[in-house]
């Protein structure tokens, strides 16, 4: 799974999102290491529909009167968050990872 597709992920298994939110809050957990420009975040956000892993939760109002289109993670995107997270842990338990990562 593309890291832009996984860290959108994560930023919708905490609450429904819209884009520019899921922009921020990937920049923020990121420490802004990886920033999402409007083509990668909407490429992204497509592919993640048209495979299950996320819904369109809506249109609402904010409070600058803008309609914002909203998403929210399916149950099948919540499993396939758990599995790349899960191999992600396994693979950083790996001692040959362990010794990459105290040389980088």
């Amino acid at each position: 799974m593309p890291k832009s597709e996984l860290y959108i992920l994560v930023a919708l298994a905490t609450k429904e999102q819209h884009g520019y939110e899921i922009m921020q809050y990937v920049q923020t957990i990121s420490h802004s290491t990886v920033t999402l420009g409007p083509g990668t975040l909407y490429t992204a956000l497509k592919r993640l529909l048209d495979n299950g892993y996320i819904a369109d939760a809506g249109e609402r109002e904010e409070s600058d009167k803008r309609e914002r289109k909203y998403y929210k993670l399916t149950a099948k995107g919540r499993k396939a968050l758990g599995a790349e997270l899960s191999a992600i842990n396994a693979l950083l338990a790996l001692p040959a990872v362990k010794q990459v990562l105290k040389t980088v």
